[in-house]
């Protein structure tokens, strides 16, 4: 034991003196190390200034010199640090000694890397790593080329391990090849360490060498001695890349293993020979004192990159300054010097070319001057001044200038463009010819300075004078002769030098442009011929050829001959102004007629008479002339008489008679009552006279009515009719009474005339209750118009309820009157929405024809027209706050086709008594109706659709038939005993088709309550069917009808025309399978209650049921045309007749007794149109087939 503690206590003394002896020994070794990292720093900080080439033993950076693009590189990783040691003694104080393992030796690689010259490098060497004690050293860093790491990069070796449990540590494996970039070699791997009982045999583990070639040896490996003092740090390796050794420790303090050593780089390449083949310097000015200095070479000799410039100069001498200098393109470098104010010259010497640690000392082609001149003054030109256009400037002379005479130069208005003038370097300066104002200027140049121009002068270049010679002719003989210069450039006054027939010069002086002088014969009576010999201007430019127009001639004419006045024609009621033929006009060639009188007017034109026109009333003379002729003696006087008014002064008429010719103006002076059809010019009502048109006739104005005060009243049924479209004055009073009406009752209205301030709904109707006044929205239908107050537009339609003082049983009619302008010409009555139905109404105070109405608005409106006929209450039945509304049964309906009536309606169903009244095409002054709109455009009334007297009938003007009406139609009325009616019309005319037509076909409305009858065509239910001509016997009509009635009904004929009026017509009842015909007695039926679309068809021939198939006929029969022939084939029955109509119903081809199955038609002489082919087979059967020939 005493054994035990001795050797604890010496070890232990061993140990404190040991440690002192360590940290002196590691201080010494700190300053040894600061002051050679200080030392090797200020290395890697130069070695861009060394040759090549360069070993990094630290991280330093290195500049590309020009013209290297390939550098080799070898690169040594750091060696690993060697592992840390720490003994141990057990309870027994047995002590055990251990070693720590050598680190791996760093790898060596080697490459060549691209490069760019001026580029700087970032060399990183590998530090060397400090040994650690108990764990494994650390690990050597890695030496390359910052952005070059994927092609030169040697990694460092491992750390060895630590021994701090007894156990064999492995050595740290080298740096491996395989993690490098380039050619790589591994380092070499650590050796093992050991553990040892009393240190006895103690041995750690030597550093691996760095890689070879070149690397460093590792730290040697420790050996144990006594046990006592076998305790030490491991050795350091040696660069590059040497590792550490272990440590080795045997009394359990712990031991730091050896440095891994620092890695190294070495850069190598050859620097090229920089030289020149020459050296220039601009030319410098005073005022900015820089020069470019260029450096020539070959593109190898002075290559691409950054340089420094050694240079000395001269005058006075300055030796080895230096500039930086950088080549873009290869055999080209320059910089710029500065400073060179003095005039004079200093000579440059380009001594050495230094590019990164690459330089070459000149000798050769490595001299230039330096020139500084004074700075350029332009100077001024002298000798501007005014010449005549075609002369030369004069001498120019440049005085007070700094530097030689380049050119001169030259411009002309606007003087914003100076023009070159060659091979003029003198200080004076001539120009050629001029013909415009043109400023002169010297450039002026001193040596390397700006370029300035001198002070301008100009040159004003006055125009020759130019202009055309002029006279004053064509006129007559003995007259005097005028002549004028008009100048287009020069400055006057102008002296003019001229011939007369070329004959003697003669001048004359301040003359004006433009202003007429006299000729110096005077006067002539012959045509002279004038020329120009020379015009000077004030500025003494003379012109004496190429003028715009030299010449001119004064022309002598003989007198014309008087025109021939012919019938006067004098103003009428169409044409308010008069006119007057005119013969024995010059001929051939042109003339002007000229007017004097009322109105003074000029004519031209040819030929050998002519109708003065638009003569107003008055006296007038006319003469003649022509272009080579003077003019002639006057016309007679003409004399335009104004229109004849014949005026009513209260007892006669001025002209004798009532007017009623249209060619007077008709004018009231005094009371009058019109009992006869009168007409006029225009018609002129003076103050305080009052004038009655009375019931049933028509004043007739052809333009204008002007009511200057009077009173202008159309009675009932009377008329106003204006042909042209002109604008009233003044109010006329248009009464119109209804139908009797009771309080219920609605009235559809229509104003015929536009009052200021506005006439009013209740204007017309003020008895009626507030809120029975209305208009029709064809968008959201009836909309009340309290107490009336709105204006009743021109062309509108509106509905009043008859006054509220109206007894409810008994009707009364009602009398209103209507106070405004009467409406005229021209009114578009606009369409918001298209297939909506609208409220419109006849604008004028007279009637307007129908047909004319529905043809001009074709375009726009469906040609259906619904009269309301005033002939039962409306109804009430619509919920809510519905206004009172018509029953559609009470609607008249009109359209090409024809018209259909409303009838008596008694008994279950009807209300009150009906008015049979047919409509006959003529709509009443002040009468609405409703029309349906094709589009959203507009409906147009015009003067044109107007017509006299038919006025009678306030819903429709008076049975007039129209003219040549070459129709076939048939009235059928569906009644019962107790008085429900439906009437209905199928008519055959000219213009309508068998398929739906706008203006020939009406739908029924299909809104009384009690029943509904209509004919069936293409699925649509008609009340009016037009359909085509020529009348087929074998026509076919479905019928169809409504009865909410259930008992006995009738079907009857009201009216026929044309064929039909001879012809026999059937009505076919497939319920009871009886064919009837109509001709000869009403048709009785008994019904329920329902719709019956297929009950019914009208036929004209008596063809028992079911012997002839219709339908399948129909489609055995073909009609086709090829090369101007017909063909006609019947599949099943022979034919017995074939006719040929054009679209009016003109025959043009009929051939009977076919008796065959085919007919050929080649010999018709028809052009191209569309032809309708009618053929009758040998059963009875006939068809009508349209063909295009």
């Amino acid at each position: 034991m005493k054994e035990y503690l001795l050797l604890v206590l010496i070890f232990f003394r061993f140990l404190i003196s040991s440690s002192f002896s360590r940290k002196q020994k590691r201080n010494l070794v700190l300053f040894t190390k600061l002051r050679l990292a200080s030392f090797l720093c200020l290395i890697s900080l130069s070695l861009w200034a060394q040759p090549p080439p360069h070993t990094f033993d630290l991280n330093g950076s290195l500049v590309v010199p020009a013209g290297i693009t390939k550098m080799t590189v070898q690169a040594w990783g750091g060696g690993g640090a060697g592992g840390g040691a720490s003994g141990a003694t057990d309870l027994l104080g047995v002590v055990t000694g251990r070693g720590g393992a050598g680190g791996g030796g760093g790898a060596y690689a080697t490459a060549e890397i691209t490069v760019i010259p001026g580029v700087t490098l970032n060399v990183i060497v590998a530090r060397q790593v400090a040994g650690s004690s108990n764990v494994t050293g650390t690990v050597g860093e890695t030496s390359t080329i910052s952005g070059f790491e994927n092609f030169i990069k040697a990694v460092g070796g491992q750390g060895g391990g630590a021994n701090y449990n007894g156990q064999v540590p492995t050595g740290g494996l080298g740096g491996q090849a395989s993690a490098c970039s380039g050619t790589a070699v591994d380092g070499s791997t650590g050796e093992i360490g050991s553990t040892a009982v009393l240190s006895l045999g103690l041995k750690s583990g030597a550093g691996g060498k760095g890689g070879i070639p070149g690397g460093g040896n590792g730290g040697a490996s420790l050996m144990g001695t006594l046990v006592l003092s076998t305790s030490r740090a491991g050795n350091s390796g040696s660069a590059p890349g040497g590792g550490g050794s272990g440590a080795i420790d045997a009394i359990g303090g712990a031991k730091i293993g050896g440095a891994g050593a620092a890695g190294q780089v070495i850069v190598s390449y050859t620097c090229p020979t920089y030289s020149i083949t020459s050296v220039t310097a601009e030319s410098v000015c005073a005022s900015s004192g820089s020069s470019k200095i260029t450096l020539l070479g070959s593109a190898d000799s002075l290559p691409v990159g950054d340089y420094t410039v050694t240079y000395s100069l001269t005058n006075p001498p300055q030796n080895d300054l230096s500039i930086a200098m950088t080549v873009t393109t290869a055999g080209v470098g320059d910089f710029t010097l500065t400073g060179f104010t003095a005039v004079g010259t200093r000579d440059i010497t380009i001594k050495k070319l230094s590019s990164g640690a690459c330089f070459k000392e000149l000798t050769s082609n490595n001299v230039a001057s330096i020139i500084t001149s004074a700075v350029t003054a332009g100077g001024t030109v002298a000798g501007g001044t005014a010449i005549c256009n075609g002369a030369t400037s004069g001498t120019l002379s440049l005085t007070d200038h700094t530097g030689s005479v380049l050119n001169w130069e030259s411009s002309v208005s606007p003087f914003t463009t100076w023009v070159p003038i060659t091979n003029t370097a003198t200080t004076s300066y001539v120009s050629m010819p001029l013909t415009e104002t043109t400023r002169f200027r010297a450039v002026v140049q001193s040596g390397g300075c700006a370029v300035e121009r001198s002070v301008e002068t100009t040159v004003v270049v006055n125009p020759l004078p130019q202009g055309s010679l002029t006279g004053n002719g064509t006129f007559c003989a003995g007259g005097s002769p005028q002549l004028r210069f008009t100048a287009t450039s020069g400055t006057g006054p102008y002296t003019i030098v001229y011939k007369e027939n070329g004959g003697a010069d003669r001048t004359v002086t301040n003359i004006s442009s433009g202003i007429d002088f006299a000729a110096f014969t005077s006067p002539v009576n012959s045509s002279v011929n004038y020329s120009l010999v020379s015009v000077t201007d004030a500025n003494n430019c003379t012109r004496n050829t190429a003028f715009t127009s030299p010449l001119t001639t004064i022309t002598v004419n003989a007198q014309s001959s008087t025109p021939i006045v012919g019938t006067i024609i004098q103003p009428n009621c169409l044409i308010s102004t008069g006119s007057v033929p005119l013969t024995g006009l010059l001929s051939p060639g042109s003339w002007t007629i000229i007017q004097t009188g009322a109105v003074n007017k000029i004519y031209n034109g040819t030929g050998t008479s002519f109708t003065v026109p638009d003569l107003v009333p008055g006296n007038y003379l006319f003469t003649i002339q022509d272009a080579t002729a003077c003019p002639s003696l006057p016309t007679s006087s003409v004399e335009i008489k104004p229109s004849v008014v014949n005026t009513w002064n209260g007892s006669n008429w001025s002209e004798g008679s009532e007017p009623k010719n249209n060619t007077n103006v008709v004018q009231f002076s005094g009371d009058y009552e019109i009992s006869d059809n009168l007409s006029g010019c225009s018609l002129i009502i003076d103050s305080g006279v009052s004038v009655v048109v009375n019931s049933g006739y028509t004043l007739t104005i052809a333009n204008a009515v002007n009511n200057n005060g009077g009173t202008l009243t159309f009675e009932n049924n009377a008329s106003l009719l204006q042909i042209n479209e002109n604008v009233n004055i003044g109010n006329i009073i248009y009464k119109r009474d209804t139908s009797p009406v009771r309080r219920y009752d609605f009235t559809m209205w229509s104003s015929p005339v536009t009052r200021n301030p506005v006439f009013k709904l209740n204007d017309l109707s003020p008895n009626t209750l507030a809120d029975k006044y209305y208009k029709y929205d064809p968008l959201t239908g009836w909309i009340v118009i309290y107490n009336g107050a709105e204006e009743m537009e021109a062309g509108r339609g509106y509905i009043i309820r008859a006054p509220q003082n109206y007894d409810i049983n008994n009707p009364s009619v009602f009398s209103g009157s209507f106070i405004g302008t009467p409406n005229n010409g021209t009114i578009s009555i606009s369409l918001p929405a298209a297939e909506k139905s609208y409220l419109l109404g006849n604008p004028y105070p007279s009637a307007i024809y129908a047909d004319q109405f529905i043809v001009d608005n074709t375009a726009n409106l469906y040609g259906t027209l619904y009269f309301w006929t005033h002939n039962t209450s409306p109804s009430k039945e619509a919920g809510g706050d519905h206004k009172y509304y018509y029953d559609t049964n009470d609607y008249a309906i009109y359209n090409l086709s024809g018209s259909i009536t409303v009838g008596a309606m008694q008994g279950d169903g009807a209300i009150s008594p009906g008015n049979q009244r047919a409509l006959e095409g003529y709509i009443a002054a002040g009468q609405s109706f409703f029309v349906k709109s094709k589009t959203a455009l507009n409906a147009v009334f015009t003067n044109s659709m107007r017509v006299p007297g038919l006025n009678d009938q306030f819903f429709k003007s008076s049975a007039v038939k129209k003219k040549n009406d070459t129709g076939h139609r048939v009235w059928l009325n569906f009644t019962n005993t107790q008085g429900a009616f439906k009437q209905i019309l199928i008519g055959y005319v000219e213009g309508a088709t068998n398929s739906w037509d706008n203006n020939y076909d009406g739908l029924t409305m299909d809104a009384n309550k009690y029943l509904d009858f209509y004919s069936i065509n293409e699925m649509l239910k008609l009340v009016i069917q037009g359909r085509s001509l020529p009348f087929l016997e074998t026509d076919v009509v479905p019928l169809g009808y409504r009865s909410i009635i259930e008992g006995e009904f009738t079907i009857s004929i009201d009216d026929t025309t044309g064929d039909l009026s001879t012809h026999d017509i059937y009505l076919e009842d497939k319920l009871a399978q009886k064919m009837h015909n109509l001709k000869t007695s009403n048709y009785n039926f008994n019904t329920a209650t329902g719709t019956f679309d297929d009950r019914f068809v009208l036929h004209y021939t008596n063809k028992s049921l079911g012997t002839v198939d219709v339908e399948n006929t129909e489609e055995t029969i073909f009609v086709s045309v090829k090369e101007n022939s017909i063909k006609v084939t019947s599949a099943k029955e022979n034919i017995s007749e074939v006719a040929v109509f054009d679209i009016t119903g003109r025959l043009l081809y009929n051939k009977l007794k076919v008796n065959a199955t085919e007919l050929q038609i080649t010999s018709l002489q028809a052009g191209s149109q569309v032809l309708l082919v009618k053929t009758t087979l040998e059963n009875g059967y006939s068809t009508l087939k349209k063909v295009v020939f």
